[in-house]
């Protein structure tokens, strides 16, 4: 599943539901349908004996392991299991202990048993670990009505499920109780049945744990290890929900008609909500699917080919004929990678012998999927390439679909077979979509194709180790992506997009490790979908593949799943393990990289010196954002840090530290609190060189200094990625008070220079936190940004509309940084920019009727917001119409950003009840409501206002991001008291509070602001007004003094009157300024 954080979102999300109804009983299985399950049950045994040959080691070791009647031995730390369900939150501070122990890999919790009646009480969320499921065989009936003028008979079983599952399992001990997962399913009392080697029904009675969504079946007498499986069968009925989880339905727009569909979103914990399973990683198994539905739905998927499709003879009452679909079976595998799709959609496909590789969508959008099949069966074959992976996909599966969905919460989904995404990150359109969606949807096909190896062939045993799956699956959007499209340059775009986001996750107490021991809840398994696992996790797997090298890294990969494809199920020690080996005795990657994993946070490496100018002191101590007591441990801990380090000497050469043994050598190393280097007489010396590893660098006032000369004096002697590290870091210490922040402004003056993006990027995001501290007013600032950019805007950057088509392949990189120059400009108030933004508003406003015009696609971000910051009432019902008639969704939500900038707090009000209106806003897109309104404080605090108010009306999935994109910004002593006592009000330090972590991360954020706006507000001021822009750059920006002599004209009594913060005045002034240009009568 796709990353939350810097473009993708992937938060799971929790909810309740009505309570469960019990003893509705649907009478006999159809015959015919028992025919099918039988047949079926025939087909899993074939395929286990001949199509998955590869995966008879795992089989026969879970029989091996239940005729002896033992457990498998587990690897990992020795951690404490038995703690209460809630003990720990996932992100809360752990004593120092609990968070430098390794996670437990033990299946069973200590002291726990379930061999008598007693256990019926099972007090853990976690199953015993008592049982290895084998296959399943799954007969479910979809009652789901075509479109709204649909019914199923009389109505009463719309949107619901009748089914039966049969489970064949072993046991590895002897056992009173079985325990599985249930949730929201109805079950009668006859309706379970476990039939032992002997045929005899040994159920005596069951019970529902509605917390931990437990089924406990008690038994009659003990099933004991045999040598061949036991067999479950449970008779259920179940909901068709519209909460975009487990089987959900969704819907769109056919002739005004609104058309139904069922899909799926089953991780981490949803495949209980459709039938009874045992819903853990580790439980692989076998599934043999039929679904039955009406046949109207001609677009029917499953993760696995089509068998046999059979029609009843006759419709049924309400005129329907229904119809069942029998799928081949699929590999052994996670319960949760599951997934189907009834529907009438489309599918366009390239197939082969060897795969067949499809595109699903609604049937007027097929064509838009071209890219994302094109692209993705070109990575799918490199990944499992000798070159790469070097483990085919078609070894385990013979084709892959991916689906568009019109809702879907999560980013997107790696079912095995059936990738599941949002539309917006699936579909492109030419001429409506725009570079940076097309580079997104390159990067989501990457990253869910990589998880067919890292999450679907191999699979994390327990969702305390996630990092395997998802951090991997972020890695790989890099290489996979270049190796696709070559031109886009994704590579340079891995600090900002990855690390740098993952500094900002990882800087505050309530970070957690990678590794993380305290993950037992449903609340806890949710917050490990979090930037840590997805932008840290990639952030270490890259600095690991440094320290290997590229070769050797790639290498151990292959290795790793040659080793363990058999068994499947991983964990963190079988990675490391094959990382170790690959080195051959020359680094320990286990030993180096144990704390890095186990551990939260990251070191802030500092070079100290002494009177021999030659010698620093290299010393470490974890970075932190804000005040931290130093007595908590936080700030004392160490790790090996791979201490890469260039000099310049006085001849002008470089000099590195890597010798042929690179980080063989002890010497490349800094493995302790402190160590001393010798490093000879040198200009400057450069540490974590390349930015490959996972750390900040301070520097002695002389060094620093000697850095900047050199970026201002020939900037390319220093590699592009160090030089984006040096802006970041140097800005980030004067953030904390490390540095004057004299010495990141000085910096800055090289950028005039500087034609990579990254550093530009860097530097902008640091601009742009300090402006929204100083409250969007500080004129001084806003000038000053402008002068940087002054050199690289002009009006021909609007003219972008012909370019990054497939023909004319302008790096993206390159159109990404002059857009950025364009938005920045338009945002810190420059004339020239805004002039144009509103003349191509008022264009779009006159031409959008035309059917041969076209906004520009990669600028309508900045003239829908930029365009609407001047406008008024009829400007904001002219995008809201735009956006009900758009059907692409990446324009909607280029609309929906736009209308966000609006200066009037009554538009702003209209925008935000948008979000509570399903039939014009999808709940999916409820998140960016709030992220698109955050960017403007006074719109942002409407918003926090609006959230508040109406905490119980929006879904409880939805507000931790809220939360954390929204109140995460507030920076005063009164806005902290706001947000502490909405979270005292709404659960406070409950364990089942789902939104605890979000709430802690936001008041750690504007505790952190405080501080800056008290301590270190007027630095930055004094760095700006002490430089001289004449001496430095040669003149003052023309556009900046339009900007200051013109619009800028303000009542000085009236602070909030500034290019951000609009007043009545403001928006006559500039309407005046821009009414020749425009040729419009009024705005």
């Amino acid at each position: 599943m796709p990353k939350g954080g810097s473009s993708i979102d992937a938060f799971a999300y929790s909810y309740e539901e009505e309570p469960r109804k019990k003893g509705i009983h649907f009478g006999p299985f159809p015959l015919f349908l028992l025919v099918v399950v039988i047949l079926a049950s025939l087909a899993t045994i074939i395929t286990l004996s001949v199509l998955f040959a590869n995966q008879a080691a795992e089989l026969e070791g879970l029989k091996k392991n239940a005729t002896a009647g033992t457990t498998p031995a587990t690897s990992g730390p020795s951690v404490d299991t038995t703690a209460s369900p809630g003990s720990t939150v996932s992100g809360q501070t752990p004593a120092p202990d609990a968070t430098t122990a390794r996670p437990p890999s033990t299946v069973l919790p200590p002291g726990s048993t379930t061999n008598s009646s007693s256990a019926v009480d099972w007090p853990n969320y976690r199953l015993p670990g008592n049982i290895d499921t084998v296959s399943y065989d799954v007969w479910l009936k979809i009652n789901l009505p075509f479109d709204e003028n649909s019914a199923i008979g009389d109505g009463s079983k719309d949107f619901t499920t009748e089914g039966i599952v049969t489970i064949e399992f072993i046991v590895k001990e002897p056992l009173r109780v079985v325990i599985l997962h249930s949730w929201n399913l109805t079950i009668a009392e006859d309706d379970v049945v476990i039939l032992n080697v002997a045929d005899k029904n040994l159920v005596q009675t069951f019970q529902f744990d509605e917390q931990r969504h437990l089924l406990k079946i008690l038994l009659t007498e003990d099933l004991h290890p045999a040598d061949k499986p036991h067999q479950l069968t449970i008779t259920f009925n179940g909901k068709i929900m519209d909460d975009n989880q487990g089987l959900y339905r969704s819907s769109y727009t056919v002739n005004g008609t609104k058309r139904y569909l069922a899909t799926s979103q089953f991780e981490a914990y949803k495949l209980r909500r459709v039938f009874p399973c045992f819903d853990e990683p580790l439980y692989r198994a076998t599934f043999n699917m039929a679904l039955e539905y009406d046949n109207r739905f001609n677009g029917t998927y499953f993760i696995t080919k089509e068998k046999s499709r059979t029609d009843s003879a006759e419709t049924d009452a309400s005129g329907i004929r229904w119809r069942t679909t029998v799928f081949e079976p699929t590999v052994r595998m996670a319960p949760y990678a599951l997934a189907f799709l009834i529907s009438d959609f489309a599918r366009e496909s390239i197939d082969s012998e060897q795969l067949e590789f499809g595109g699903i969508s609604r049937p007027d959008a097929i064509g838009d999927t071209e890219f994302a099949t094109k692209v993705g069966r070109n990575m799918t074959l490199f990944l499992g390439s000798p070159e790469f992976l070097n483990e085919p996909y078609t070894n385990h599966n013979k084709k892959m679909d991916q689906l568009a969905a019109p809702d879907f919460d999560s980013g997107a989904m790696e079912n095995w077979g059936l990738i599941i995404y949002r539309e917006r990150l699936m579909l492109y359109r030419p001429g409506s979509s725009s570079a940076e969606d097309k580079k997104e949807v390159g990067r989501v096909v990457a990253h869910e194709l990589a998880h067919q190896w890292f999450g679907n062939i191999l699979t994390c045993q327990w969702w305390s180790e996630i990092f395997l799956n998802e951090g991997f699956a972020a890695f790989m959007e890099f290489p996979v992506t270049m190796h696709a499209r070559p031109d886009w340059d994704l590579d340079k775009l891995f600090t900002i997009s990855e690390t740098r986001v993952a500094y900002d996750a990882d800087s505050y107490p309530t970070s957690h490790p990678l590794w993380n021991p305290n993950v037992t809840s449903r609340v806890q398994i949710d917050n490990m979908f979090s930037r840590i696992t997805y932008q840290k996790g990639a952030s270490v797997y890259r600095m690991i593949e440094a320290v290997m090298g590229t070769d050797n890294f790639y290498a151990a990969l292959r290795a790793y799943f040659q080793t363990n494809k058999g068994k499947g199920s991983v964990t963190p020690p079988d990675l490391f393990e094959a990382f170790t080996n690959q080195m051959n005795g020359r680094i320990n990657i286990t030993q180096r990289f144990d704390k890095w994993f186990t551990t939260n946070g990251f070191p802030l490496v500092s070079m100290a010196q002494g009177s021999n100018k030659n010698k620093y002191t290299v010393s470490q101590r974890r970075f932190m954002l804000g005040n931290v007591n130093a007595s908590s441990g936080q700030m004392d801990r160490t790790w090996q840090v791979p201490f890469h380090y260039q000099t310049k000497d006085r001849s002008g050469n470089l000099v590195s530290n890597l010798g042929q043994e690179g980080y063989a050598s002890e010497g490349s190393w800094l493995a302790g609190p402190t160590r001393s280097i010798d490093v000879g007489e040198h200009e400057w010396i450069l540490a974590n060189v390349g930015h490959k590893g996972f750390y900040r660098v301070n520097y002695t006032a002389e060094n620093w200094m000697a850095l900047i000369n050199q970026l201002k004096t020939n900037h390319e002697v220093i590699d592009m990625l160090s030089r984006n590290q040096l802006v970041d870091d140097s800005f980030t210490l004067a953030r904390i008070g490390q540095m004057d922040y004299s010495v990141p402004i000085s910096m800055t003056q090289y950028l005039g220079s500087e034609y990579e993006y990254p550093p530009w990027s860097t530097a902008l995001e640091h601009f742009n936190y300090i402006n929204r501290m100083l409250g969007g007013n500080e004129e001084s600032l806003k000038n000053f940004v402008l002068n940087l950019l002054n050199p690289r805007y002009n009006e021909n950057l609007w003219n972008t509309d012909a370019v990054w088509i497939d023909e004319v392949r302008e790096l993206y990189v390159n159109l990404t940084m002059n857009i950025a120059f364009v938005e920045n400009s338009c945002f810190y108030g420059s004339l020239l920019c805004l002039t144009t933004a509103s003349s191509k508003f008022a264009e779009f406003k006159k031409d959008s009727d035309d059917p041969e015009y076209k906004i520009n696609p990669h600028l309508k971000d900045q003239i829908y917001c930029y365009g609407m910051r001047a406008g008024n009432a009829a400007d904001f019902d002219f995008l809201q119409a735009q956006y009900e008639a758009e059907s692409v969704h990446n324009a909607k939500l280029s609309i929906l950003k736009g209308m966000a900038c609006s200066n009037d707090s009554e538009l702003i009000g209209r925008y935000l009840d948008m979000s509570l209106q399903e039939d014009v806003v999808r709940p999916q897109d409820l998140n960016y409501i709030f992220r698109y309104v955050s960017k403007f404080p006074a719109n942002n605090l409407q918003g926090w206002n609006f959230f508040k108010v109406h905490w119980d009306d929006i879904p409880e999935g939805f507000r931790d991001n809220i939360i954390v994109d929204v109140a995460g910004k507030f920076n005063t002593q009164e806005q902290y008291n706001d947000v502490q006592s909405l979270f005292n009000e709404k659960g406070g330090d409950s364990s089942d509070f789902s939104e605890k972590d979000a709430f802690k991360q936001a008041l750690n954020r504007i505790a952190s602001n405080i501080e800056w706006v008290t301590k270190y507000s007027d630095s930055i001021l004094t760095a700006i007004a002490g430089l001289d822009w004449n001496s430095a750059t040669g003149s003052t920006s023309s556009q900046s003094t339009a900007t200051s002599s013109s619009i800028d004209e303000r009542d000085k009594s009236n602070p909030a009157d500034s290019a951000f913060e609009h007043s009545g005045k403001r928006l006559i002034r500039l309407e005046n300024l821009l009414k020749d240009h425009l040729s419009v009568k009024s705005m």
